[in-house]
């Protein structure tokens, strides 16, 4: 099992998952038992899956992980919890990335992640088909601060569903999202964000699209106004205060068939002159390319790299 090999590591250490579908007991809520240890799919989300079979949450960080303990290369999957965090719960500080969070279940927050205190990295991870029945069918990050944040980078976050607050992301605490998409969410109040008074959190070269609301916000709903957007599309009526904002069609090539790449007319192509952070795309592309050819490369928005 995943829990075995992980109980068998030294910090310090890497354990290689080989490809294959696991399920049962030892591989399903799943603890690194604060190791600073990396854990990878050995070829990637496509070929190693964690199936919860409705029965448990996939991963837990609960131990007080740091950035050296890194989840990568795994598709999580059909997780289910009365608490919060359907596939992933998230106290510590982990690096989670090169995932695919999918189809995931919870009561409370967070049907792919749930995060509580500032810390973690998610980075070039699909979120998708996840549900919550409060906050945050994608995401829910909560009780972080403006000093202690978590980051979403290289994100894509679609088709997740909040029965009542943040269809793709909830915030309720410190949160940097940079270069992530959020399409086709939906909540009863904000579709593909929703943001909580106290809060600060800040959304850089990110595109927000055709996500819905059953009531209010179906791109985005906050009670107060402690956010900052950037270099963003979103699909409203005028732009979000801040600077660089749009709300012209992103252009993906083919959302309907989930090609979430621009197409080379695409608005949200070299919009920001730079993000550090962000060297490269979901697809592990150098940022940034010439994605329309005009001789000047700057970073994109959203989560693919034009090319």
């Amino acid at each position: 099992t995943i829990q075995a090999g992980i109980d068998a590591a030294a910090s310090g250490g890497t354990v290689w998952v080989d490809d294959g579908l696991y399920s049962g007991a030892g591989n399903r809520d799943i603890t690194f038992r604060g190791k600073g240890i990396a854990v990878r799919g050995f070829h990637g989300p496509s070929n190693t899956v964690v199936d919860c079979e409705r029965a448990a949450r996939g991963f837990l960080f609960n131990s007080a992980e740091t950035p050296a303990a890194v989840l990568s290369g795994f598709t999580i999957q059909n997780g289910t919890t009365s608490d919060n965090g359907g596939g992933i719960f998230c106290t510590a500080r982990p690096i989670i990335e090169n995932c695919i969070i999918l189809s995931n279940r919870t009561v409370y927050g967070g049907g792919g992640i749930y995060i509580e205190g500032g810390g973690a990295t998610i980075r070039k991870c699909v979120i998708q088909g996840n549900l919550s029945e409060y906050w945050g069918g994608g995401v829910h990050c909560q009780n972080g601060s403006t000093s202690d944040v978590s980051f979403l980078v290289n994100c894509l976050i679609k088709a997740n569903t909040s029965l009542d607050t943040g269809g793709g992301i909830a915030s309720h605490s410190g949160l940097v999202a940079e270069n992530c998409t959020l399409y086709g969410n939906s909540g009863w109040r904000g579709g593909g964000i929703s943001t909580w008074p106290g809060d600060l959190p800040q959304f850089v070269n990110c595109i927000v699209w055709s996500n819905t609301a059953g009531w209010s916000g179906p791109q985005f709903y906050s009670v107060s106004n402690n956010v900052l957007f950037s270099h963003c599309c979103s699909g409203t009526d005028t732009p979000w205060p801040g600077i660089g904002n749009i709300t012209n069609d992103p252009r993906f090539v083919d959302a309907a068939a989930g090609d979430f790449h621009l197409g080379a007319d695409s608005p949200c192509i070299d919009t920001r002159e730079r993000l550090p952070a962000v060297m490269t795309d979901l697809d592990g592309v150098p940022r940034p390319q010439d994605g329309n050819g005009d001789g000047d490369a700057r970073w994109d928005m959203g989560a693919y790299e034009a090319r």
